[in-house]
């Protein structure tokens, strides 16, 4: 088939004078626009064909897996991730993402307004970091979510307490969700 525009075609014929100066296979991807106008996004590879071994080179042989729909669902994936991204860096109530051992695996805006850290001071923290250190005998608590744990309000006799840090105490209401990853479980706790 003949390449369009005249520029995926001169890489191809690049691709060919480099594998005959190096003999070394060629890769490459690309967004190649068909005569017919069409779109697609090809893998190529190249690699020389030889009369017998060490022999004389008697041409090139160049394979292209169409790999569009991939590329497309790739990008996809990618927008939705970006839109999912930013409603969270911009929902109104603070929202920390942790690992399946409850340490900070993000947080948005309001979570730095609520408390005070920065984003990038509490990636990789625990969470506890964010709680008076008089409520850390609540251990056995949190080992018992992370056994089982369920979507659920943090509730109980008493208003929830998180520290700023800055040292002041704050009343929160916290909501749980956790979200298995496949390998563990992530938890999506809105603040």
């Amino acid at each position: 088939f003949e390449l369009s525009p005249p520029v995926a075609a001169e890489r191809y014929r690049n691709a060919d004078l480099a594998l005959l100066e190096t003999g070394e296979p060629q890769l490459f991807e690309e967004w190649v626009v068909y005569p017919n106008g069409e779109l697609r996004y090809l893998a190529t590879s190249k690699t020389l064909v030889y009369e017998n071994p060490g022999g004389e080179i008697i041409g090139i042989i160049g394979v292209s897996r169409d790999l569009t729909r991939r590329k497309k669902a790739e990008e996809t994936v990618r927008r939705s991730e970006e839109q999912i991204r930013v409603l969270v860096e911009n929902a109104p109530t603070g929202i920390l993402i942790v690992n399946h051992r409850l340490e900070i695996l993000s947080a948005n805006k309001q979570i730095e307004y609520i408390f005070g850290y920065s984003q990038a001071e509490l990636k990789g923290q625990p969470v506890e970091l964010l709680v008076p250190e008089r409520f850390f005998r609540h251990v056995d608590l949190r080992d018992q979510y992370i056994a089982q744990p369920s979507v659920r309000q943090m509730s109980g006799v008493n208003a929830l307490v998180g520290q700023r840090k800055d040292g002041r105490e704050i009343v929160v209401e916290i909501g749980l969700s956790p979200v298995d990853t496949g390998e563990n479980f992530i938890v999506i706790t809105s603040v």
